[in-house]
């Protein structure tokens, strides 16, 4: 009896373990294909295993023109020796962040960023890929750095163009002074001679 019991608690552990292992591989589906940006599997010949539907969405592709692909076949800037060498290197790290340029169906390059880890499926070292589209935000980047740059120029316009009015103004001033000097120096001269000069000094305050 103790033994049958013992064969129906194990029967229902590993019920309960295989219906738990069919809850997260269902929740991971969910996760997987109903996410926002684009998910891959890729190996280190940047072979696409598995990705979901925003990923060759994202691109312009259906699913099946996009099974065909190497990562090599949407990058427009590296060549696939380039990619193959940055993906074994990724895999020896076991994780990395950065951006990259990808290429669309239509031919739009896309800016996007990378989130990869490595992982090992049935002995194989891999990478599970997270892209996400930043072209957008790389606009809003480079407009804003070109406004600010805008701004500076002009800023530096109008500071020229103040410091030529102060040069000006002072220079000027500096003229009525040295005119004042002439005339006050006239003034004693006459003055020193027995003459009284009668001119109102046309630069003195009222």
């Amino acid at each position: 009896m103790a033994n049958k019991d013992m064969v129906n608690v194990a029967g229902s552990s590993q019920k309960k373990c295989t219906l738990s292992l069919s809850e997260a591989e269902i929740r991971y589906s969910a996760l997987f294909e109903q996410s926002p940006d684009g998910i891959l599997v890729i190996d280190e010949e940047g072979e696409i295993l598995d990705f979901n539907r925003a990923a060759h969405t994202d691109l312009g592709y259906t699913r099946e023109e996009f099974a065909k692909f190497n990562v090599s076949d949407i990058d427009p800037v590296e060549t696939p020796e380039e990619i193959r060498s940055h993906i074994q290197k990724t895999i020896g790290k076991g994780k990395a962040e950065f951006e990259v340029t990808h290429r669309t169906k239509s031919g739009q390059v896309r800016n996007v960023l990378i989130i990869t880890q490595t992982i090992v499926l049935s002995g194989r070292s891999l990478l599970h890929v997270i892209w996400r589209d930043i072209t957008e935000r790389k606009k809003a980047e480079i407009e804003l750095i070109q406004h600010k740059k805008n701004l500076e120029e002009k800023v530096q316009d109008r500071t020229k163009d103040l410091q030529k009015v102060i040069n000006s103004l002072a220079g000027r001033e500096t003229r009525m002074i040295e005119l004042k000097r002439v005339i006050e120096k006239l003034r004693k001269q006459l003055t020193d001679a027995g003459m009284n000069p009668v001119a109102n000094d046309p630069l003195k305050e009222p």
